[in-house]
């Protein structure tokens, strides 16, 4: 009967949470009647929410005796309580009526249902039937809360059949149509679902509960920073970019010194790792290579580089090679098209002209910076650029014509 109930889990949308009460005299009646999950007495008492349903009753005294507490009865498994469901009368036909019956729009009280069931009603609110009917209503109710559960929340049981299971379960709960709609997964949604154990399991990520247990799909690690905020603070999360970086520019994830064949091109292609470098690592990727490759794909620190052997030590200047080489090909080609054909002539750039060079190429902050780095040995001086001048002026200008503004409003 109970596997009927979970399976349904009509049980479980509307369990019976049963208080016990006082009852007054011997001539007073209780009739209660349940909607979702509440449940209403004929003294006012309402359990959850709201008062859905009323009954009406009859007072004949006011006196009022108050029941002592029984003793707490231990808990019984799922096929003792089975046991006295069958003994009430509770078969699978009839329990199977009501629930399927059951319209959420229309309460109906208990009473009925239990008429419908013993045959007869019952009417004495201290009668051991009662009392008993309401104890097994409560202890299933709290049963079926635990036997809901798509897997354990021990972190240790959740094997990775339960760990599929349990996305299958939560695909369906969600409204998920096909894979990309995983990219919308978030750990407050996992959290919510009582998946907290296969958070710990996959290291609080929601973006490593999908790929561990779907590697046969190509996922794409930047998709899921969409939904989440803070989510390239996560060690493991910015190991799988750098993995997406080598996968896209056809080389081995595999092996981190291929990242010694990587050229700015691949890396300006996600802009996420370009503002991890710019913001934290001040453009340096040696470093910033050199430090997240010390945490494993998990984001667990692995040790210094002098008590590991396996994590990778980059080189400088065998990085930076094919970034110099890269830039002073794309500066020579924007220099070209605007006519630029030595080093001197850049100081003769407009602002238009550098606005159309930063929208060519969004990775430049700082051209200035850009041929300082690219040309060294040339005698730079900042001063001399046309555009610089250019934007002093312009500045200069706003503030006289504000200083004019505000000697205009004082005469007035």
């Amino acid at each position: 009967m109970f596997k009927y109930i979970c399976r349904t889990n009509n049980i479980a949308s509307r369990s019976f949470n049963i208080f016990r009460c006082n009852s007054n005299s011997s001539s007073s009646s209780l009739n209660f009647s349940y909607f979702n999950n509440n449940i209403s007495l004929n003294n006012g008492l309402t359990i959850k929410n709201q008062y859905f349903a009323t009954t009406t009753t009859t007072t004949t005294t006011t006196k009022t005796t108050e029941v002592n507490k029984p003793k707490r009865r231990p808990k019984k498994n799922i096929e003792e309580i089975d046991e006295e469901f069958i003994d009430l009368g509770f078969d699978d036909d009839k329990f199977e009526s009501i629930v399927s019956n059951d319209d959420s729009n229309n309460p109906q009280p208990i009473n009925s249902a239990v008429k419908d069931i013993l045959g007869h009603e019952i009417v004495n609110p201290i009668s051991r039937e009662r009392k008993k009917l309401q104890s097994l209503i409560k202890e299933t109710s709290n049963l079926i809360k635990q036997l809901n559960k798509p897997v354990p929340s021990d972190p240790s049981r959740w094997s990775k059949e339960d760990q599929v299971d349990y996305l299958e379960y939560i695909f369906d709960k969600l409204d998920f149509f096909s894979m990309e709609d995983w990219y919308r997964l978030t750990v407050k949604k996992i959290s919510d679902n009582q998946g907290d154990g296969l958070l710990r399991q996959n290291h609080q990520s929601a973006a490593l509960c999908v790929i561990n247990n779907f590697p046969e799909y190509k996922w794409d690690i930047t998709k899921f920073a969409r939904s989440q905020a803070n989510f390239w603070q996560h060690k493991a999360h910015q190991r799988l970019l750098l993995n997406q970086v080598l996968e896209t520019a056809g080389l081995d994830p595999a092996d981190p010194y291929n990242w010694y064949q990587v050229t700015f091109n691949h890396i300006n292609a996600f802009p996420q790792l370009g503002k991890l470098l710019r913001h934290s690592y001040n453009n340096d990727l040696a470093l910033y290579l050199n430090n997240i490759y010390r945490f494993d794909s998990y984001g667990n620190y692995q040790g210094n580089n002098n008590n590991n052997n396996n994590i990778p030590i980059f080189q400088h200047d065998r990085l930076h090679h094919s970034w110099r080489e890269l830039k002073i090909h794309e500066i020579e080609v924007f220099g070209q098209s605007i006519g630029i054909t030595e080093l001197d002539q850049w100081y003769d750039i407009t602002s238009n002209q550098l606005n159309q060079f930063y929208a060519n190429h969004p990775q430049y902050h700082s051209l200035i910076r850009s041929l300082v780095f690219i040309y060294p040995d040339h005698p730079w001086d900042p001063t001399r650029f046309k555009f610089r001048t250019e934007a002093q002026n312009e500045r200069k200008a706003k503030r006289k014509l504000k200083y004019q503004q505000q000697k205009t409003n004082q005469i007035e």
